[in-house]
């Protein structure tokens, strides 16, 4: 009867079918003994198994991978948003692997300090220079008044979703922003503090790209019922000669004008300690929970522009919502961050899966892009931002809970 021929056992991924037909060929007499025919059957179906294994990794393995890179702020005030955003990157990365799309996306990570110095251009000539990458995400407005201009010159695809400046929306065709342009709302919430401050208001300000654009349409709008501006350096926690001039001048009001939910606590307890007076107003840090832990009754009607609440998003993002929470049971710091950067980068993974992974084609598609995102609603108008998507006027309640008193824009018709 003799053995097995020994090339059964030497068989392996990528051995051919053909190839053991070949070597048994002149044999075909032994197929009569029903031990060789056995045999045999077993030999085809594990190199039929090991071929279909085998193809499948190919397959695989030649699935392009996509890079996309993400400057967001990793140190400074506003670090716990860009660590929530990195982390949100990497569980992205696992649902789209989970989906098998037609791409592998992956995503590299530089700090761009919110756009201290020169950080987000030395990110963004790195991430496209060296890693080759044809999109980009950015995170402050610093970050994307930076990384911007190098994008769009280069033709790499860029999408803010933490940059509220008013110059974001200016920067070419290239860069779009999943993000709020202040600019439609600080109009509206200048006449609100005029209407409760008779026209006396100081406006104190951290020195930051996105805190010196607020400052500037606020000085637009007000004019000369700004009796006090001052800019402090960030992170500073000595107030004590900016208040007492604000407090000189007759101020009011008071808009603090800060980059960070620490800072603003810093200057609420620093006004309260003092027991001054003032109405106070800002942006949206109050809508961080460790702001009202840090300041408790002190924040109470404190008056800010504030992220509306969202009350339609997609099956697709709340699968997602759900796992990162499981991954980190306390939740995102600010969670419309995590809205903002979810539907940037579903864009770019829809508009690839329909165009390719083309900037240029991919920029194109964007224009008249239309789906269910987390934001509700997801499309762009002809600067790049996102659509009817506006600040709300909120106000710190004496519960703590912070609550909508009025739109800052009138809905669009």
């Amino acid at each position: 009867m003799g053995k097995l021929p020994v090339v059964a056992w030497r068989v392996g991924v990528g051995t051919e079918v053909t190839e053991v037909i070949r070597y048994c060929r002149g044999q075909t007499w032994r197929f009569l003994d029903m031990k060789y025919f056995s045999h045999l059957l077993i030999l085809l179906l594990v190199v039929s198994f090991a071929t279909t294994d085998s193809y499948g990794e190919d397959s695989e393995k030649e699935r392009e991978v996509v890079k996309i890179g993400a400057i967001i702020p990793l140190t400074g005030g506003q670090a716990a948003r860009g660590q929530d955003i990195a982390k949100l990157l990497k569980t992205l990365e696992r649902h789209f692997d989970e989906m098998q799309l037609g791409y592998h996306y992956r995503f590299i990570v530089e700090d761009g300090q919110c756009g201290a110095g020169h950080a987000a251009t030395t990110a963004a000539m790195k991430l496209i220079n060296i890693d080759k990458v044809k999109f980009l995400l950015t995170g402050c407005s610093g970050e994307t008044l930076q990384a911007g201009p190098l994008a769009e010159r280069n033709k790499i695809l860029n999408i803010a979703v933490l940059s509220l400046h008013q110059d974001v929306k200016t920067l070419g065709d290239y860069v779009f922003r999943t993000f709020i342009d202040i600019e439609k709302s600080v109009q509206g919430f200048a006449d609100f503090m005029d209407s409760k401050c008779g026209g006396k208001i100081a406006v104190l300000t951290e020195e930051n790209a996105f805190t010196f654009g607020v400052r500037d349409l606020l000085l637009k709008h007000l004019g000369a019922k700004v009796v006090y501006a001052e800019n402090f350096t960030p992170d500073s926690s000595d107030f004590s000669t900016l208040l007492a001039k604000a407090d000189a001048r007759g101020a009011r009001g008071v808009y603090l004008n800060v980059m960070s939910e620490r800072t603003l606590a810093n200057l609420v307890n620093d006004i309260k300690r003092r027991r001054l007076s003032q109405t106070l107003f800002s942006y949206n840090f109050p809508e961080v929970a460790s702001f009202r832990t840090a300041t408790e009754k002190n924040s109470d009607n404190l008056y800010f522009i504030g992220a509306p609440d969202i009350n339609n998003s997609s099956s697709e993002f709340q699968s997602v919502q759900k796992e990162f929470n499981s991954q980190h049971p306390g939740g995102p710091t600010y969670e419309f961050v995590l809205r903002t950067t979810f539907d940037a980068v579903k864009s770019i993974v829809d508009a690839i899966s329909v165009v390719s992974p083309d900037p240029t084609k991919v920029k194109d598609y964007l224009y008249s892009y239309s789906t269910l995102g987390a934001l509700g609603k997801v499309e762009y108008d002809s600067n790049g931002d996102i659509k009817d998507l506006n600040y709300v006027l909120k106000r710190v309640g004496e519960d703590g809970k912070n609550e909508i008193i009025g739109e800052l824009v009138k809905p669009s018709s």
